[in-house]
């Protein structure tokens, strides 16, 4: 220690104390202090004084100015993980007594460390820890799967992987002095604080192909630039809605249930002008390329073990009433209603699903299909409503009739007889309780 250097001296926290109540005395009553309290602050404040010096000699930073005053280990410790990890330092090396063993990082208080972190620097820690997916170095993420995490409404086992990776970096150097503070050095973070984003982006978008022509002047042959294969899978070289275009239409009209003047409307919204026509014409010339899937979703149901089916009433404009033959063959009845009808498949581990609008009920919509069954298969079981107009007329069947309408019409029994509705409905919860519902 050289002649320059403060004194030492071990000042308990009591002393610190009441020297602090002392100069709070003397500044109110505008009294001097005594030879023994200057003393102390004059020292305190030439250790002090000499510790800055030394910080801005050496070029330390807060990080290991923390570690040499032994707030925080030079080892550190995940928080998430328990494991211990590198430091940001280059040349620090764990801390050892006089005999060369290494301190144990669990011997430090986590209390401490905390403690003395800066509220910027938490909340970096926080974020890092819990935002961010990192690479342990085997292309392997520490995060759980993303499948496990969020739980898809339909297809669970598709991952939201962004699509894009976008990079934003500071225009720092390694070793630059710290903007805020004129003792410190930056260096690169550990870990790159990484947060996922979902946009919106427009129902369609509009492409300009340009292509180059070349023409011959003597038989006058023009030459046109080559049709690229990832636009002629999505469309021929004359076709202004491709297939998607068409796909999202289908999918938006009879999957979402949107009119087609409000799918103009929608797209007109976002600046693509779709005329309601336009959408309509779009649709049924898809249908009649997807008619052969359609067939084959129907033949495909047929052959299911379990067949439940449903209707409830629609509206279309243009269509008028139809006098038809009916089913029980007892003269002729008028279509007036039209329907909405579906009819679902099941077998295990696949569904089929057959939609159909019109004057038909969903009874007739079963017989068209139960005419597709292999008479060879086991007799099919069919659950529907108790509608006499639902009732199959096709083939042999075992016939079930859908306990939620049974339930709601006992219910509806309540008021003129509530003993006997009452012991049914209490059957009908033992069932659903076993059956866990």
């Amino acid at each position: 220690m050289s002649k320059n250097d403060p004194e030492f001296q071990a000042v308990p926290v009591s002393d610190l104390s009441g020297l602090k109540e002392r100069l709070a005395d003397a500044a109110e009553v505008g009294l001097s202090l005594e030879s023994g309290d200057i003393s102390l602050l004059l020292n305190i404040l030439a250790s002090y004084y000499h510790l800055q010096q030394k910080i801005q000699e050496q070029g330390s930073s807060i990080t290991k100015l923390r570690k040499m005053c032994g707030f925080e280990p030079k080892t550190e410790r995940s928080k998430s993980k328990g494991k211990s990890c590198t430091t940001t330092d280059n040349n620090d090396q764990p801390d050892s007594d006089d005999q060369g063993n290494t301190a144990d990082v669990s011997d430090v208080k986590t209390d401490d460390i905390d403690q003395t972190e800066t509220p910027a620097e938490t909340n970096a820690s926080n974020d890092a820890d819990s935002d961010t997916q990192q690479d342990n170095g085997n292309g392997a993420s520490n995060t759980p799967p993303i499948s496990e995490t969020y739980k898809q409404p339909y297809g669970s086992n598709v991952p939201w992987i962004p699509s894009t990776d976008i990079i934003h970096q500071l225009n720092f150097n390694s070793g630059d002095p710290c903007p805020l503070c004129p003792l410190g050095r930056l260096y690169p973070y550990k870990d790159p604080f990484i947060f996922i984003r979902i946009l919106a982006n427009k129902a369609a978008t509009v492409e300009k192909h340009i292509l180059d022509r070349w023409r011959c002047n003597g038989c006058l042959e023009i030459f046109y630039a080559p049709w690229p294969e990832q636009y002629r899978q999505d469309g021929e070289i004359d076709q202004m809605y491709s297939y998607s275009m068409q796909a999202k239409l289908i999918s938006e009209k009879f999957f979402s249930g949107t009119p087609y003047n409000h799918l103009s409307v929608k797209y007109a919204l976002q600046g693509l002008s779709i005329p309601t026509s336009s959408a309509y014409e779009q649709v049924r010339q898809a249908s009649v390329k997807l008619e052969p899937l359609e067939v084959t979703i129907r033949r495909l149901a047929a052959q299911t073990r379990l067949v439940a089916y449903d209707d409830t009433r629609h509206r279309i404009i243009d269509l008028e009433p139809e006098l038809r033959d009916a089913r029980n063959g007892k003269g002729k009845r008028l279509r007036k209603a039209v329907y909405c009808s579906c009819l679902i498949g099941h077998d295990p581990g696949r569904e089929y699903v057959v939609l159909d609008i019109g004057q038909d009920h969903v009874g007739e919509l079963a017989d068209d299909i139960l005419r597709l069954r292999d008479p060879n298969l086991p007799t099919v079981k069919t659950m529907y409503d108790a509608l006499s107009a639902n009732k199959p007329t096709v083939g042999l069947t075992i016939e079930g009739l859908c306990n939620v309408h049974g339930r709601r019409g006992l219910w509806e029994a309540k008021t003129n007889f509530p003993e006997q509705a009452n012991q049914v409905l209490d059957w009908y919860n033992k069932i659903w309780v076993n059956d866990g519902v």
